[in-house]
């Protein structure tokens, strides 16, 4: 970073501290295993090794996401209803994860203040009760 200004992000995604947090944000999450039926559990009994062979992927432009695995969840409110999910690879979410975590501080800084949509520990509740304190100050 060069005064403030991004010239490169790219190759801050595949730092080995970089994808480790991002593992570890994806171990929390618990999700399901993808297309490739690998959990969390297995990826985490080589690690390292994965994580290697993952930068590796990624600095020399070899990695490529896999098809996420489809399929059906009832929808909440009404279990009659069906709603299509897909579960991408435990290796695809830790790449979301590391290159979310390198770019989303970038334009967080360019949000303005008062906006909540998609936006890291900011929700709709949040939005309401912010709604909800500037109705009682008077604003309209």
């Amino acid at each position: 970073v060069k005064g403030g200004v991004w010239y490169r992000v790219r190759d801050k995604g595949y730092t080995p501290g970089n994808l480790r947090a991002a593992f570890t944000r994806v171990k929390a999450t618990r999700g399901a295993a993808g297309v490739d039926h690998q959990t969390v559990e297995v990826c985490e009994r080589d690690l390292a090794w994965n994580l290697a062979k993952l930068a590796d992927e990624l600095r020399d432009g070899r990695y490529r996401p896999q098809a996420g695995r489809r399929r059906w969840s009832a929808k909440p409110g009404a279990p009659q209803e069906q709603r299509r999910l897909g579960s991408p690879t435990v290796r695809d979410r830790v790449v979301q994860a590391a290159l979310s975590q390198v770019i989303a501080p970038i334009y967080e800084r360019d949000c303005a203040a008062p906006s909540y949509g998609f936006r890291p520990q900011r929700g709709s509740t949040d939005a309401l009760r912010r709604t909800a304190q500037l109705l009682e100050a008077g604003y309209t």
